[in-house]
């Protein structure tokens, strides 16, 4: 999976497409099926960068998984424009 080597910082990059305003879009959408406190799995969930936005915007715990270490390790790291 070499691809992925160098595609998950563009993908991480590209999960920066989301606001806050889409978060609570969406949010208000999926809140109805989760309760106070609750879990959501995010399954091929890449850089986690949306489980991430909607899980603090509904006060839930996520876990992310994808098949590709790189995008996992990439959920732990921010992006390069904003380390330098």
């Amino acid at each position: 999976m070499s691809f992925f080597r160098w595609t998950a910082p563009i993908f991480k990059l590209a999960g920066r497409r989301w606001s806050e305003k889409d978060f609570q879009i969406i949010g208000s959408w999926l809140r109805p099926f989760f309760p106070a406190e609750g879990r959501m799995l995010d399954l091929a969930g890449g850089t986690g960068d949306l489980a991430v936005g909607l899980a603090r915007t509904l006060g839930v715990e996520v876990v992310v998984l994808d098949a590709t270490p790189q995008d996992v390790a990439a959920c732990f790291r921010p992006p390069a424009r904003e380390r330098a």
